[in-house]
């Protein structure tokens, strides 16, 4: 559950409600169907600031945005967690990005081509509507070819192949605070 709280990409699942209300015992929940990942806006709106945005955005008041999104941790255990996760790599480069003007000028692409999930492939949402987009099956026939890409309107990129280790850092933070490779 706290490791959601500091995760850079956000986790979807269908998840089973009345298991995952339970406040007795050990925290559970079923995963029904397929579990996923994808980054949120660099720009949050205003009424919800999650992942990699509280790294960045309104940090005066990480600690409270972080407490809204789960309130069960308490301030104390948070606050220790934000500690040590001051030397995480991904920490570090997100948390630059206050300093970045015209944020709102770079998106990020997930791009990913191994297999066509047409559920997805032809309801593809546009720009406008999203920062972050996950496309499968481009037409240009390459197969086995998955990365991350971040952009800037003046169209200079930064590519993050779907090997390299830094996938389940960014998800998992707290099983790798130093960013270690997954």
């Amino acid at each position: 559950m706290c490791n959601n709280l500091f995760a850079f990409t956000s986790f979807g699942v269908k998840c089973d409600k009345n298991l995952s209300k339970r406040n007795k015992g050990i925290y559970t929940f079923r995963v029904q169907g397929q579990v996923y990942h994808f980054i949120n806006d660099l720009i949050p709106n205003k009424e919800l600031i999650r992942n990699l945005q509280l790294y960045f955005y309104d940090t005066d008041h990480e600690l409270i945005n972080r407490m809204e999104g789960c309130p069960r941790p308490t301030e104390a255990i948070l606050q220790k967690i934000m500690d040590c996760l001051q030397d995480n790599p991904y920490a570090k480069f997100f948390r630059s990005l206050r300093e970045v003007p015209n944020l709102d000028t770079y998106k990020i692409v997930l791009h990913c081509i191994p297999g066509v999930d047409q559920r997805v492939y032809n309801n593809k949402p546009t720009v406008s509507q999203v920062v972050a987009i996950w496309v499968e099956g481009e037409q240009n026939g390459e197969i086995d070819h998955r990365d991350i890409q971040v952009y800037t309107n003046g169209g200079h990129s930064q590519k993050i192949e779907y090997y390299y280790g830094c996938y389940d850092p960014l998800q998992y933070p707290l099983m790798f605070p130093f960013g270690e490779l997954g």
